[in-house]
């Protein structure tokens, strides 16, 4: 029989789930102990039902879940918060982080409120898995069925309108297939199918479907399994790393450029395709962009002759670790934007700038990547919150940092 207590909230925790104390049953010795809850309501009182307890906390549902503007919320594994007021996200975003600076020993760091987006329709890019019937849809949390949306209220109204119409792509496709679709810097609806061993007849069957669904647009087959498709061209990137929100990106890399004020060379690492490199070298800073993955350095490359700024911004194709390993030339600025992983141990190479800004989506990650900078002789000038994933506990944070005098 499922065990159940009473919760009070009162904050937000990074993996999504609301904290709170246990308040009851009265007697009850877990009485004060810490509880993590998914969806939530901090400031309510609640009845859970636990379902694990560890030495120092306890996870647990709740008996009633709450609603969203989304029919698949609570069920999806992508939102977490679509029950909250806005403004309240935000508060619990900006006191998550301050939490997390205190309890890893930064208490002392400044940090701004967080920097909002448009609460709906802010999401450029989708990612659905694909069975083996030809299905596409999330992952609903705890399980590997597929929940096919007919609507996703987070996403821009193109891909939204897309999925509404509902697809269904024939033949069986193996394990692990991947449909992506991308709304690009241009406003045009992109997408790539990526089936990994599906056969030529397989293929061509897709890019026919796709090809009748699109009514006008341009479908191809390409190498590495891929069916690549677009509103009258191809997206040289779809399925790369892209910011998923365009509006607070622009707003991410204003901050950058700020930050960089007066410098008049600079070195972007993990540059993708020049996110931040692009306008670096718009405010008249030569730039080094160093980056690993063949197709973005592809779109960088092209994009700065497109532009006519191939002389002033030089794109490598390196991974940072051996780039680092050369003992690069001073530079004026660094910006750094290291996947999920963090820098790790590149943090302690990091030392041949007087200033750095720091993009970091993992809180965790970001403590640690912070407190090792410290440690090599860097300063926290500041965070800036960023709130790139409304309706979720995620957080993009912007640290800018200065070489300390010692």
């Amino acid at each position: 029989m499922s065990e159940t207590i009473r919760v009070k909230f009162h904050g937000l925790a990074s993996g999504g789930s609301i904290v709170g104390k246990v308040v009851g049953p009265e007697g009850d010795a877990r009485i004060g102990m810490t509880a993590f809850v998914p969806f939530a309501t901090p400031g309510e009182e609640s009845e859970v039902t636990i379902t694990a307890t560890h030495k120092r906390h306890l996870e647990a549902a709740l008996t009633v879940l709450p609603t969203g503007k989304c029919n698949l919320f609570t069920a999806c594994g992508g939102c977490d918060l679509q029950h909250l007021d806005y403004a309240e996200q935000l508060r619990l975003k900006k006191e998550m982080v301050l939490g997390a600076l205190k309890s890893g020993g930064l208490a002392d760091v400044s940090v701004a409120d967080v920097v909002p987006s448009a609460p709906w329709g802010w999401r450029r890019r989708v990612a659905l898995h694909v069975d083996q019937k030809g299905g596409m849809g999330y992952r609903p949390r705890g399980s590997h069925d597929l929940l096919t949306p007919k609507q996703c209220p987070v996403s821009d109204a193109q891909i939204e309108a897309f999925l509404k119409k509902g697809f269904h792509f024939p033949g069986t496709f193996p394990h692990g297939a991947t449909f992506y679709l991308e709304v690009g810097d241009d406003g045009r609806l992109y997408g790539m199918l990526r089936t990994g061993m599906l056969d030529k007849e397989g293929m061509h069957a897709c890019a026919e479907a796709l090809d009748a669904r699109l009514a006008g647009g341009v479908v191809e087959v390409a190498r590495n399994s891929e069916i690549r498709f677009g509103d009258a061209d191809l997206h040289p990137t779809l399925g790369s790393f892209s910011q998923a929100n365009g509006e607070v990106n622009e707003k991410l890399c204003a901050a950058v450029v700020k930050h960089a004020s007066g410098a008049q060379t600079a070195l972007d690492l993990y540059a993708g395709a020049g996110n931040f490199a692009f306008p670096l070298v718009a405010a008249g800073i030569g730039v080094t962009a160093v980056e690993s993955d063949i197709a973005l350095v592809a779109a960088a490359r092209a994009e700065a002759q497109k532009r006519g700024v191939a002389e002033r911004m030089q794109v490598l194709r390196e991974r940072v670790e051996v780039y680092l390993k050369g003992n690069p030339a001073p530079t004026d600025f660094l910006v750094a934007d290291p996947p999920r992983a963090g820098l790790g141990a590149m943090a302690a190479k990091l030392t041949f700038a007087p200033r750095l800004a720091l993009i970091s989506c993992d809180l965790a990650v970001a403590i640690r990547d912070l407190k090792a900078l410290k440690e090599s002789g860097w300063e926290i000038s500041g965070i800036q919150p960023f709130d790139m994933f409304p309706q979720t506990a995620h957080i993009e944070l912007l640290t800018t940092l200065h070489r300390s005098e010692k």
